[in-house]
């Protein structure tokens, strides 16, 4: 019998493996029949007789050995199926609860986004624009009174009109750089990298006319990339490669420098693997090959791409 409960355990391990709870459950109770009839049978070549209630109890003796049996069987399923390539349904859940947080992620960065300009409204332009109507409401009794103080009024109500005017101006420039409809988007990385004081080695052929957001998200991380570099690098030599491969836009700016890398949990670095994420793209840093670092961006164009 202990041969045989050793055998039986070995087997059950393996088919453990292959099987699910209902089958391992079904060996079992084949398992307890088996042993029974063998303890029966080497009784009886014994000359031992027994009753039906003995026989009976061995049975359950039997089965009450086998116990600790269905426990190991159980945490050797649970192995196994660890072990195992997921099923298609387990994929299709597993992809479905990934694209679930990226339609969130992608949310909550373009309610920050309304946010920020909400409190650029309100705080900046919204007291400007209060201001010149509270100004030009109290104008009309200085007409009147002292013509040459009213003209005076007037040229700081203008001053703050223009005033009003660019910030106006720049909250459209956050929303969509303007010099991308002035110059495109080669040229106006490159007048970023001037700015920054970025010598810059462009390779950018054949580029197709981009989606909008593909172009905004494009010029984004480029020049967040080149500012890194302008910080952090210790050089002024940046490459920027601009290139359509696979359906998708890779934007790439490699520094040669030997400076610290911008911290790759920095808010630039997060706002940048944002912004690619929201297109479906992906964004990488790495060391460059020879020192510095480089950023590389693959941004899907879809079917916009002409």
């Amino acid at each position: 019998m202990v041969l045989t409960s050793v055998v039986l355990r070995r087997a059950m391990a393996g088919v453990s493996r292959l099987v699910g709870h209902a089958v391992v459950y079904s060996v079992l109770c084949a398992a307890v029949a088996l042993v029974t009839v063998a303890a029966v049978a080497l009784l009886g070549a014994a000359d031992v007789e027994l009753r039906p209630a003995a026989t009976g109890l061995l049975a359950a003796v039997v089965a009450v050995g086998l116990l600790p049996l269905r426990v190991q069987l159980r945490r050797l399923l649970v192995r196994a199926r660890q072990g195992r390539e997921p099923s298609e349904e387990e994929l299709v859940r597993s992809l479905t609860e990934q694209l679930l947080r990226s339609r969130q992620q992608v949310v909550a960065a373009r309610e920050e986004e309304r946010g920020a300009l909400r409190r650029e409204l309100h705080d900046v332009l919204g007291p400007s624009l209060a201001g010149l109507r509270m100004q030009l409401g109290a104008l009309p009794p200085v007409v009147r009174s002292d013509p040459q103080a009213a003209v005076d009024r007037l040229g700081r109500l203008e001053q703050a009109a223009g005033a009003a005017l660019e910030d106006v101006r720049r909250l459209s420039r956050g929303l969509r750089p303007t010099s991308l409809d002035e110059l495109g988007l080669t040229a106006a990385l490159e007048d970023v990298a001037e700015q920054q004081g970025l010598r810059l080695a462009v390779q950018a052929e054949g580029l197709p006319t981009l989606p909008a957001g593909v172009e905004v998200a494009a010029y984004r991380i480029g020049s967040e990339a080149l500012t890194n570099a302008a910080r952090h690098s210790g050089t002024g030599s940046v490459d920027l490669h601009l290139q359509v491969r696979d359906g998708a836009l890779v934007v790439r700016v490699s520094d040669r420098g030997t400076g610290a890398r911008a911290p790759s949990g920095g808010v630039g670095t997060t706002s940048m693997r944002q912004r690619a994420a929201e297109l479906g793209g992906v964004l990488t840093v790495r060391d460059t090959e020879g020192g510095g670092t480089t950023v590389e961006a693959r941004l899907p164009l879809g079917t916009a791409a002409t």
